[in-house]
This record gives C-alpha cells, structure tokens and sequence, in this order.
C-alpha cells in the first residue's frame, strides 16, 4: 500500500509492506535522516512544502512507533533499517545490525 508523502517533493511516497503478519515500512523521500525521526522539523532539500512535509512525519512516526514495524531507510547509510521507538519524552530510531 503507498502513502503519498506530502510536502515531500512532487508525488513522492513511502511504501507499507505486509506478508504473513509482518510490516515494513520505506520510507521514500519522507526522511533522508533517522535523526528526523527525533526531530521532524529538521529540513532537507526534498522539503516542497516544509510545514506539510514536518506533518507527514509526524503521522508516519505516530502511526509506527512502538510497534513491530521494520522501518527501512531509503537514503540512510548502512544499517539503514530498524524501529521508530518511543524513549526519553522523544523519539529515536533504532538500527537493526
């Protein structure tokens, strides 16, 4: 199932998988960071519309912290998978090794 990603750059998307009970989610352009996760105001170039784009990553990160879903990183480096957790009145991304 894709999502558009608004305020990303011109039809961009992130992508939702599911098989057998498993999800995982891509990110497309919504983040090229995981600190953005943390910090969803922070920019980048892909921002059209930066306050859409902030909100976009608002709702993906509160529609898959803490839960089981494997968040891939489209242009993170290496590990580039992992969790969006909940931790220290924030939030992190936590890499997979």
């Amino acid at each position: 199932m894709g999502n558009l990603s608004w305020g990303v750059g011109k039809a961009r998307v992130t992508r939702v998988v599911e098989r057998e009970g498993a999800r995982a989610l891509i990110t497309g352009d919504a983040t090229h960071h995981p600190v953005q996760w943390a910090e969803p105001d922070w920019r980048m170039i892909a921002d059209t519309d930066p306050d859409q784009a902030k909100a976009t990553r608002l709702r993906i990160r509160s529609e898959h912290a803490d839960r089981p879903t494997l968040v891939i990183g489209t242009h993170y480096a290496p590990p580039c998978a992992g969790r969006i957790v909940r931790e220290a009145g924030g939030y992190a991304f936590r890499a997979r090794p």
